[in-house]
């Protein structure tokens, strides 16, 4: 079934069929919100209706249902088959813990389940075919951006629909009359409370709301949201979109131990491997550009086509007069199409595009010593104390001083220098009894002229694989002791130091070596 959805389906629905994306929905509400709100003072008046369905799963009637497979073309024995999946469900009740027998329904696709989806996209096909029946005979007229862009006349993603049409008396009943028929036919319910209209063109008020009145719904200056996106963009896209990045970082704020700019790099560069909000938008909007190029027959690249390259291609397309910020961003997309992938002009464009690939070629390069320090053997806390240590992200008494944090800034061990990350880890005496004792080359680790980073960086290169885990556990050791005796006033001998952090590193190695062997 999902293999044929694309050629029984209209292009006018984008939900769970192969090939077409939800953005592409998004990016036609935009644009032709934009171009309803750019002819608010044309004679040609339009109105835009955004529907919400009411309990739509819940309601699809049976019967209606395999009428539909039916008048699709599916053999009669495969729609048996697929009723008889819908119709054998049975549901329970529990009340105060309490389970109350079985029930059978009457109506209605269970949620949840992997097959309801395209089932409901053939019920909400039996819709558009109505609309596109409408159009054919002239009583429902579409709305087209330019005089040779496609029209359109509805958009939906499975249960979410928007409408559009010309203002005249005749298309909004004939817009009424088809929703009663659907409505009767499938079971489905509008829910006019929640469902508005606006409307672009010289129109009065009174006659917007006797328009609104006649529908049921209400009038709105702009619909706020589609498919969870802004539907429309005002002057300023920081207020448009800043809500969706405040959501996300605010989930993000607490415990993280670094700032934005650490965060949002890849893990092979140190960061913690979250995306770059702006990098990620623009791979997006890449691959809606790499579409453009590969795939011209689609609704959306028709539309951008007609209204805003028609006698060129999209290579030597200029911004124009007022363009949607759809239009606008895809622009931006030309020369890292051209420099990233390597695209010259439509005929070089012919492999898939994805966000996954386009998002790495927008952040920076990697530096080698995140690589190797990903893949030492350690510990997870040991690793992931390294990182701090080479953004210098712990708490000394040093760092502590610089955000006027009013205490003792000696060292807790030797009380000889300032508490400093190269003090603890290299300079107080304490640490280099630790080191002497622990075998490793000393003479490879003391050198700090350019920070810890380059220190860790250093010493990484020059030891081998076995030294490195035991360096970067002595380093953590280190730490661990400074805090115990900080915190704890706990003081330890350095051979015990030495004795526990390489106890760490053996468990957890021969734990390694026991899961690789158990996988085998």
């Amino acid at each position: 079934m999902k293999g044929i959805m694309d050629s029984i389906v209209s292009p006018s629905q984008s939900a769970f069929i192969p090939g077409r994306l939800i953005t592409d929905n998004v990016l036609l509400a935009f644009e032709l919100n934009h171009y309803l709100k750019a002819s608010s003072w044309s004679n040609n008046a339009s109105v835009a209706l955004k529907l919400d369905m009411s309990k739509a799963y819940d309601r699809v009637e049976w019967p209606f249902l395999r009428y539909i497979l039916l008048k699709l073309g599916f053999e009669s024995r495969f729609v048996h088959l697929i009723m008889l999946l819908v119709t054998t469900v049975s549901y329970s009740l529990t009340l105060n813990g309490e389970h109350f027998g079985y029930f059978r329904p009457e109506r209605g696709i269970r949620q949840g389940d992997p097959l309801s989806p395209y089932l409901f996209i053939f019920v909400a096909e039996a819709f558009s075919c109505m609309l596109q029946e409408a159009e054919r005979r002239g009583g429902v007229q579409g709305v087209a951006v330019c005089a040779a862009a496609p029209k359109i006349s509805h958009l939906l993603f499975a249960d979410d629909t928007l409408l559009f049409c010309k203002v005249k008396g005749e298309k909004i009943e004939e817009i009424q009359h088809i929703l009663t028929i659907y409505e009767r036919a499938s079971r489905q319910v509008v829910n006019f409370s929640k469902s508005n209209m606006v409307m672009s063109g010289r129109i009065g008020e009174e006659e917007k709301q006797r328009l609104a009145n006649r529908l049921g719904v209400r009038v709105a200056s702009a619909h706020d949201r589609y498919l969870g996106l802004p539907a429309v963009a005002g002057r300023s896209r920081h207020a448009l979109f800043h809500n969706i990045q405040d959501r996300m970082w605010t989930r993000i704020a607490d415990g993280i131990v670094a700032g934005k700019g650490v965060l949002i790099k890849p893990t092979r560069m140190g960061g913690l491997g979250f995306r770059s909000l702006k990098n990620f938008n623009l791979a997006l909007v890449v691959k809606q550009g790499w579409r453009l190029l590969t795939q011209p027959n689609t609704m959306l690249s028709r539309v951008l086509k007609a209204k805003y390259f028609p006698h060129c291609s999209f290579w030597e397309a200029l911004k124009g007069s007022r363009p949607s910020l759809t239009w606008r961003s895809l622009l931006a997309t030309k020369e890292i199409l051209r420099e990233g992938c390597g695209v010259q002009n439509e005929e070089d464009a012919q492999d898939e595009a994805s966000t996954s690939g386009s998002y790495p070629r927008l952040t920076e390069g990697g530096a080698e010593i995140w690589h190797q320090l990903w893949n030492i053997p350690v510990p997870p806390c040991v690793r992931l104390q390294a990182w701090r240590f080479c953004y210098e992200a712990v708490p000394t008494m040093e760092n502590l001083a610089r955000r006027r944090v009013g205490i003792e800034v000696h060292c807790v061990l030797c009380g000889a220098d300032t508490e400093s990350l190269k003090h603890i880890l290299l300079e107080c005496s304490f640490a280099r009894l630790v080191w002497a004792l622990s075998n490793i080359p000393w003479n490879r680790l003391s050198c700090w002229s350019d920070g810890s980073a380059a220190w860790l960086s250093n010493a990484i290169h020059k030891l081998d694989k076995e030294d490195r885990a035991k360096f970067l556990t002595v380093c953590w050791a280190l730490w661990q002791n400074r805090n115990k005796k900080r915190m704890e006033d706990i003081e330890q001998d350095p051979r015990r130091v030495v004795h526990d952090a390489f106890l760490l590193l053996q468990k957890y190695q021969e734990a390694r070596t026991k899961l690789k062997v158990g996988l085998l």
